[in-house]
């Protein structure tokens, strides 16, 4: 399920005062639940209260491995659009998941 649109997801990144580095990442919620998840950040080392975190797609793990799939694909295209809108930034794509 989209959390965000991609406009969206633009605008929150835009609105990080530098968003030099940008990490799309598949986080673990709970044993039912996994999101792709934006980190923001000014540089590379994450200082606490220092990141912005976008939730921008969320998936359950007991349904079928088909919605696993979409989040994964999601995850690219987003990590491309990314990259479009910031080609200045270090954008680190990690969509890994079981």
């Amino acid at each position: 399920m989209i959390l965000l649109s991609d406009n969206e997801v633009i605008q929150e990144i835009k609105s990080y005062s530098n968003p030099n580095w940008i990490w799309i990442e598949i986080w673990e919620m709970s044993q039912y639940e996994v999101r792709v998840v934006v980190s923001v950040n000014e540089e590379e080392a994450c200082h606490l209260g220092q990141n912005k975190v976008i939730y921008i797609y969320s998936a359950q793990t007991r349904s079928n491995c088909d919605e696993i799939g979409e989040l994964k694909a999601y995850g690219r295209k987003i990590t491309r659009l990314i990259r479009k809108h910031f080609p200045y930034s270090e954008v680190h794509s990690r969509l890994y998941y079981k």
